[in-house]
């Protein structure tokens, strides 16, 4: 795997699971851009679920909705 989508305290979890091997087979799916299928999959849908953490490291998740093509996707160096 070019890059490992996972942080240190996922591997020590995946470790203590005794998950490393399913891990590291998901994670191979894991990459750093959407695929087009995905984009144009997305910009289809009515809704969104997105997350985030605030100052206090909580974290939140909101679904957000609207008609068809609602959603755009932005990859970097795209704005």
């Amino acid at each position: 795997m070019d890059h490992d989508p996972f942080h240190p305290g996922e591997h020590m979890v995946q470790a203590q699971a005794g998950v490393q091997v399913q891990a590291q087979r998901i994670g191979q799916s894991i990459k750093t851009f959407l695929p087009t299928a995905a984009q144009d999959f997305l910009q289809r849908q009515q809704m969104v679920i997105v997350a985030s953490i605030d100052t206090e490291h909580q974290v939140w998740a909101s679904i957000l909705t609207g008609d068809p093509g609602c959603i755009t996707v932005w990859m970097s160096g795209q704005h």
